[in-house]
């Protein structure tokens, strides 16, 4: 502002004329620091050809004992991963696993060498399947979360024969694995204390797997470590929709928050669409029949048809279908339709109210015709 005032005025024949005033000023005030300048560019070095990586990347094996080596330091990984070659990206506090491009795991990066880090819950269902290698592995001290089942397992030691005790501690600690591990020390704390006999089945009938809890780990651990990002929303739903099924019964089904509000149009006799009732048959949405003088009847819709796309896109499942086929009265919808005969069809089709007949009966006239009796 200083410079323009000693100008004299605002006013510029072009672009080019303010930049050099602009770069007459910026000159001016760096007179003074050309010095300080000079010696900061000589201290700088040109920037890389290509962004560096802001970790360390290594390929090591998984050896048998389910174990890598890095930097002289040991980690335990799941005994999935036994034999496999996985990538290690050492950040500054923490080492991420990756295999065939998929983010496995995350462990606390060790400062220092030969050190170890195990996790019991990466080789427990090893050591389960060979007990006897407890007694001499060398990380065992590390297979005892707390005092607590150090205890534990010292009684039972104490009480039965060494085969029967690692094989009673090892499950102990593989339904702490599998469950929770504070369920699992408030039910060692409990029995200890009873001065009882001790054994895998009394700790397990004290401290039941929660399978909420077990749910919940399930559905963080494939939000963090999926491949892609996940619509938990839809990972919920997923798991409502398959307890349902492993009901096995037909007349079960999970509905969304749309299905639930179509059905209740529909019982409330309000829905404006084609009038077409529909299941889910080997993964298909398929026309279980279309109601009578409804638009799909008189538009050709037969039981058994195959609903391939709604308005040229493909139909995801059933509730997708529910949402998307009705609509405003008035409005077509256009159904590519799929026949047992190989034939498909393209059928538009014109919304309308739908007159719902929640229950159909007839009586016999006199010359045994049937007349329309109630609904």
């Amino acid at each position: 502002d200083q410079a323009l005032h000693l100008r004299g005025s605002r006013d510029f024949s072009s672009r080019e004329e303010y930049l050099q005033l602009l770069q007459g000023v910026v000159a001016t005030r760096n007179v003074a620091r050309q010095e300080r300048h000079a010696e900061e560019l000589a201290a700088l070095g040109p920037l890389p050809e290509q962004r560096q990586d802001s970790c360390l990347r290594l390929t090591v094996r998984v050896d048998k004992g389910s174990l890598i080596h890095i930097h002289r330091n040991t980690y335990s990984v799941h005994s999935r991963l036994i034999g496999q070659e996985v990538e290690a990206r050492l950040h500054a506090d923490r080492v991420e696993l990756w295999y065939a491009g998929i983010h496995v795991d995350t462990l606390p990066r060790l400062v220092g060498r030969d050190k170890h880090a195990i996790n019991y819950r990466h080789i427990i269902d090893q050591l389960v399947r060979k007990p006897g290698a407890f007694e001499n592995y060398r990380y065992r001290e590390d297979l005892f979360p707390n005092s607590r089942f150090r205890m534990a397992y010292d009684r039972l030691r104490d009480e039965h024969a060494p085969e029967v005790a690692r094989r009673a501690y090892l499950q102990i600690l593989q339904h702490a694995a599998r469950g929770s591990e504070a369920a699992v020390d408030d039910a060692l704390r409990c029995l200890l204390a009873q001065d009882q006999p001790l054994s895998a089945e009394a700790v397990i009938a004290l401290a039941p797997v929660d399978r909420a809890q077990t749910l919940a780990e399930l559905r963080a651990k494939i939000a963090e470590q999926y491949v892609t990002p996940v619509d938990e929303n839809k990972i919920v739903q997923g798991a409502m929709k398959g307890m349902i099924s492993a009901l096995g019964d037909p007349y079960s089904d999970y509905l969304t928050a749309e299905m639930l509000a179509s059905m209740e149009k529909q019982l409330a006799g309000t829905l404006v669409g084609i009038g077409v009732q529909l299941e889910m048959h080997e993964q298909r949405i398929r026309v279980v029949t279309a109601l009578e003088g409804s638009p799909a009847l008189k538009a050709g819709v037969l039981p058994g048809d195959v609903i391939l796309q709604i308005d040229g896109k493909p139909a995801a499942d059933l509730a997708d279908a529910v949402k998307r086929i009705p609509g405003p009265q008035g409005t077509v919808v256009r159904l590519t339709i799929g026949r047992a005969a190989g034939l498909d069809l393209e059928l538009d089709i014109t919304r309308s109210p739908i007159r719902l007949q929640t229950v159909k009966g007839f009586r016999r006239g006199s010359e045994a015709r049937r007349s329309i009796m109630g609904y």
